[in-house]
């Protein structure tokens, strides 16, 4: 009693991010630099689960899981996270932020992945698309002191819009419902660009 009822249940985000990745770097954007001359990849395949839409959006602290692999061109392909979290918060002063966060093995050693996208709602288009589609890495060794092991850049390719859009699950959900957690989901994230990239793609045929 008392407690909030959810209109937006249950949903299941996958998305495709790639781009390079150096070791022995800090910066992200040197990372990628870098990595992309030295032919470095990284790429993750990633899914994202929300146990309760409404209490994700409304509430910081709530955060959903974060499952899938990734491939790191000097540590190996395929590497499972474990333990993963991802959040989402917006705030009117500070933009929108997105963290993924997630620890896996290689060698037999353990790291952290880390990475980080910040959109900003009064930036130009063009920044605008480029903060939506950019995620900045770093990846830790988590037992050493030495801190990170490695930094670069994922994107997210816009091409693929129309297919994460398909594939997001909302179990329970009618086909009205599940367009409504879907708009409601991209615009906290996107803010003023949601439309442009929800218009057509998110009807259940």
């Amino acid at each position: 009693m008392g407690e909030k009822e959810s209109s937006g249940g249950k949903m299941v985000i996958r998305e495709i991010v790639s781009g390079f990745f150096a070791p022995g770097v800090w910066d992200a954007n040197r990372g990628f630099r870098k990595g992309r001359l030295q032919g470095i990849e990284l790429v993750g395949h990633f899914e994202i689960s929300i146990d309760d839409l409404d209490r994700f959006l409304d509430d910081p602290s709530h955060v959903a899981t974060l499952w899938g692999s990734l491939s790191v061109g000097t540590l190996g392909e395929d590497l499972m996270l474990q333990g993963g979290v991802f959040n989402l918060t917006a705030d009117p002063s500070a933009g929108r932020h997105m963290t993924y966060e997630g620890k896996f093995e290689a060698f037999g050693r353990p790291y952290v992945f880390t990475g980080y996208k910040e959109m900003d709602d009064d930036d130009r288009i063009g920044d605008a698309v480029s903060d939506i589609t950019t995620l900045l890495v770093t990846i830790r060794e988590a037992e050493s002191s030495v801190g990170i092991f490695g930094a670069g850049i994922m994107h997210f390719h816009l091409r693929g819009m129309p297919g994460l859009f398909r594939s997001i699950q909302t179990p329970g959900a009618s086909d009205d419902e599940r367009v409504a957690m879907i708009t409601k989901y991209f615009r906290f994230a996107y803010g003023s660009l949601a439309d442009t990239f929800l218009a057509g793609v998110v009807r259940v045929d």
